[in-house]
């Protein structure tokens, strides 16, 4: 995995719970991660409804970074807190595999992630170097929610409506679950590297202010 993809799914490893937006005005924009990200690894959590289990990845996408926000403001403990605002869009492949009871199947399909704008709040610690900062991510998420369209949707809720005729499912309930996905997020990996050289002079003394003695 490059530097990169490590930029991004850094970025959105600084994500923990739903929050109200950070004060206005504040913040930086680290706008070297504001580019078109192919093929992340990043698995998508499965998703379970009665005895239907589906299993989703994407071997081939892309994924665009339009703009992001990252706002730090103190805390009591030394680090931290960090609001994050990702604003993004994609396209690409989608792979399902589907078990339940005897049954097993592949489906594939096309998928489209809608622009969309994430907007979290989670705990870092900043660390600097010669070279470039470096945010840890001390409290994460399990996962981020990610909206997406695939006709591969339907299909899955097909198949479930045939098992339903055989065992209790909630089809309504598996199409949300499809229709909004799990990104987990590992947050034991999740270190942001900055480089010095592709940081504004702005940037830098922002982070400045946040490096951990």
């Amino acid at each position: 995995m490059t530097w990169r993809h490590l930029g991004l799914l850094g970025l959105l490893g600084l994500l923990v719970a739903a929050t109200p937006a950070p004060p206005a005005g504040q913040g930086i924009e680290l706008a070297h991660l504001n580019e078109t990200y192919t093929d992340l690894d990043a698995d998508l959590a499965p998703i379970q409804e009665g005895p239907l289990s589906v299993r989703l990845s994407s071997p081939s996408h892309r994924l665009t970074l339009h703009r992001n926000r990252l706002v730090l403001t103190p805390s009591a403990d030394g680090d931290p807190d960090a609001w994050v605002g990702a604003e993004f869009e994609g396209a690409g492949d989608l792979v399902a595999d589907l078990e339940g009871g005897t049954m097993a199947t592949q489906l594939q399909d096309h998928v489209v992630v809608p622009r969309q704008t994430v907007q979290l709040r989670g705990k870092v610690r900043v660390a600097r170097d010669a070279e470039s900062y470096r945010l840890h991510v001390l409290e994460a998420p399990p996962s981020v929610p990610v909206r997406i369209r695939s006709g591969l949707v339907g299909r899955c809720v097909a198949v479930c409506r045939g098992l339903g005729l055989l065992a209790v499912v909630d089809c309504g309930r598996l199409e949300r679950a499809l229709s909004t996905v799990q990104v987990p997020i590992r947050s034991d990996q999740a270190i942001l590297r900055l480089p010095k050289a592709q940081l504004s002079s702005t940037a830098r003394a922002y982070l400045d202010r946040f490096v951990r003695p």
